[in-house]
């Protein structure tokens, strides 16, 4: 089961990588399925880089992200994303990967995203589909300390 997983999430993230693909310096670190949450939008990669790990968002409110979320996710409401977007993401085609309970409110943040300028933006749907697309765990503010 965990290599089904495995090969899923290498999938997905090839998947997600190829639609921003360009020229680049060749990786400088090996990057493991188990390390694909970005800690934050300032520490993420550039997008042109080839290890390049989609930025995390969590859309849902804070209570249910409190309630846990994607290791490393930054939390931005579905009904913030048009105000806040542009002080957590300064790059407009870096990877990012949007996920709240189902998929509706992700889906409304993508859109958002898009018509603000954001070019490589990705629902991944619910928080459980989207911990197995990535392969990432969830996790409470206490966990993450």
């Amino acid at each position: 089961m965990a290599s089904k997983t495995l090969k899923l999430g290498l999938f997905l993230l090839g998947a997600v990588l190829l639609a921003g693909c360009r020229p680049s310096a060749p990786p400088t670190d090996h990057t493991e399925p188990a390390d694909l949450a970005a800690p934050t939008a300032a520490q993420a990669p550039a997008a042109d880089t080839p290890a390049v790990r989609p930025i995390i968002v969590d859309v849902r409110s804070p209570e249910e992200y409190a309630q846990g979320h994607l290791r490393g996710a930054i939390l931005l409401p579905h009904t913030e994303a048009a105000d806040r977007a542009a002080e957590l993401f300064g790059d407009k085609d870096a990877p990012l990967a949007v996920y709240c309970k189902a998929g509706i409110r992700a889906e409304n943040a993508r859109q958002t995203l898009e018509s603000l300028g954001y070019t490589n933006v990705t629902n991944l749907g619910g928080m459980e589909d989207a911990s197995r697309k990535l392969g990432v765990e969830i996790v409470t503010d206490q966990a993450e300390l």
